[in-house]
């Protein structure tokens, strides 16, 4: 029986390291720039918003983006722009005289309208960040159950036009060309609108309708932006696009995604360095759907996020995300998520030295995981934060793939029935030290240690499992050369492990107090692991 469990988790780490090897590579994908769209119908496509009357395509982003004015200018309102690409697939008439162009506003409350056409346009690749989730579950004998959440991240690439050289609406339009009409205007700073666009002659007629939302666009450097109200957006909220902007909640609320659709964000800083986000309440408004960012940094360093309350109820629903972002500061912030594989706060694709301390995270998905960094976020600090996971096997704090950080003086608790508190997949010379950890499922994982993680130094944590097979600490499946010291484990379970070796060797294990209360209890058990040195209390 032994044995053959043994077998069973060598086959699931197997398993789960090739995906994880899978998913840490970003693929770029090339689409078509215009999809497939029914006659008389409308569709959204990586953020745009295509309609499709007569054969005749129009498009436009699905919301209007409105770009805020800092402090320093605000008079409450705030300059809005939205341009609708038509594309006459069929040449159903080539030439258009004296068209007539309607937008229709449900509220008028607006101002300062403008009207331009252009002709002239180039293409581009829009880029569009796609992430896929996988879940693998692996039942061994006893009953024990293992989630794996593997992700892949691809960047989609698609052909969009960018027009120029805007001029007045001429008296007749060649619509053998594509061609773009552009409307600005002012609306005031916390209002919602939507509006329908249409243009129309004989035999021709193209309509589409977005929606403005009471959020927008964050552009002006080294700006500060403060709320004195709470907004909502039936997508995403605030979009930060330039380097040293301060975004400061003064204790508001932003309600994002409250359509349900998938891949939307609260705040989304976009390449832009030093921002600062600060005092606000981030909420996800719809748990229909996948993949919603309540704070999402792309490309973006030297960040500082501080003092926020998110919650996300979604499926893939994440609090904090950092991708490809570097030199951060995230702390004081308390982040839960209620949807099943939520994530608290998440590091991603190379997110490197960044703090994070002093938050607190609660998972209540069934497979939710507190702090993760993933696919090589290399040199992070995490310390004293406090993470809870209540879903069947969810993960406190998991490194994959990364590796050289410090975890330490966190307070890590898991009641999953597989939870695991800290979790290290192919991650190497990190350092876990005086961490408070708890498990109270009755397979608990107290500091698990997996797929080669190797050279890491463990000390004076205090790992305590209830379950029936919990183990205080784990090393498996050729995770060498660590060093075990004054820990302190305690197993309350009938068959549970202080700590334990399969097929890892070379450790030290030196100067920790281990007590087991199980009748099968096992202080120190070693399987397949040789060249260690061992001197402990049991």
């Amino acid at each position: 029986m032994e044995k053959k469990r043994e077998e069973l988790i060598f086959l699931a780490v197997a398993v789960i390291l090739l995906f994880i090897v899978l998913a840490a590579s970003q693929q770029i994908i090339e689409v078509p720039s215009i999809p497939s769209i029914p006659a008389n119908s409308e569709v959204k496509y990586y953020g745009y918003k295509y309609s499709n009357y007569s054969s005749i395509i129009i498009s436009t982003k699905a919301e209007i983006s409105c770009a805020w004015k800092p402090d320093s200018i605000d008079d409450g309102w705030k300059n809005c722009e939205a341009v609708f690409d038509v594309e006459n697939m069929k040449n159903i008439k080539p030439t258009i005289s004296t068209p007539n162009l309607n937008f229709s506003f449900l509220n008028l409350n607006i101002r300062n309208i403008v009207i331009n056409f252009s002709n002239v346009s180039t293409l581009y690749n829009e880029t569009y960040l796609n992430i896929t989730h996988q879940l693998i579950n692996f039942t061994f004998e006893d009953g024990t159950n293992i989630t794996q959440d593997n992700i892949t991240e691809e960047i989609i690439q698609f052909t969009k036009r960018r027009f120029s050289n805007f001029t007045s609406i001429p008296s007749s339009i060649n619509t053998a060309t594509p061609f773009a009409i552009k409307i600005n205007y002012e609306a005031p700073k916390y209002q919602e609108n939507s509006f329908t666009f249409n243009i129309s002659a004989s035999g021709f007629t193209a309509f589409i309708d977005p929606y403005q939302s009471s959020c927008g666009t964050l552009s002006t450097a080294n700006s500060t932006y403060t709320l004195n109200q709470s907004v909502s957006s039936n997508g995403t909220c605030f979009t930060i696009t330039a380097n040293n902007i301060t975004l400061n909640g003064n204790g508001s609320s932003i309600t994002y995604a409250l359509n349900g659709s998938a891949s939307q964000y609260g705040i989304y800083v976009n390449r832009a360095n030093r921002t600062i986000i600060k005092n606000v309440n981030v909420t996800e408004g719809n748990s229909s759907g996948t993949d919603k960012y309540a704070i999402f940094f792309q490309n973006a360093n030297n960040g500082t996020v501080f003092n926020n309350t998110i919650k996300t109820s979604g499926s893939f629903g994440y609090g904090i995300y950092l991708l490809s972002s570097s030199n951060s500061n995230i702390s004081t912030n308390t982040v839960t998520t209620n949807g099943s594989s939520g994530y608290g706060i998440r590091l991603s694709s190379s997110s490197n030295s960044n703090t994070l301390s002093t938050n607190t995270v609660t998972t209540n998905g069934s497979s939710g995981y507190g702090i993760y960094l993933f696919s090589s976020s290399n040199s992070n600090t995490l310390s004293t934060n406090t993470v809870t996971t209540n879903g069947s096997s969810g993960h406190g704090i998991y490194l994959s793939s990364s590796s050289n950080s410090t975890i330490s003086t966190n307070t890590v608790t898991t009641n999953g029935t597989t939870g695991y508190s800290i979790r290290l997949d192919t991650s190497s010379n990190s350092t876990i030290t005086n961490n408070t950890v708890t498990t109270n499922g009755s397979s608990g994982n107290g500091i698990y240690l997996s797929s080669s993680s190797n050279s890491n130094t463990l000390s004076t944590n205090t790992v305590t499992t209830n379950g029936g097979t919990g183990y205080g600490i784990y090393l498996l499946s050729s995770s060498n050369s660590n060093t075990l010291s004054t820990n302190t484990v305690t197993t309350n379970g009938i068959n549970g492990y202080g700590i334990r070796l399969d097929t890892s060797s070379n450790s030290t294990i030196t100067n920790n107090t281990v007590t087991t209360y199980g009748i099968n209890g096992y202080g120190i058990y070693l399987f397949s692991s040789s060249n260690s040195t061992i001197y402990s209390k049991i």
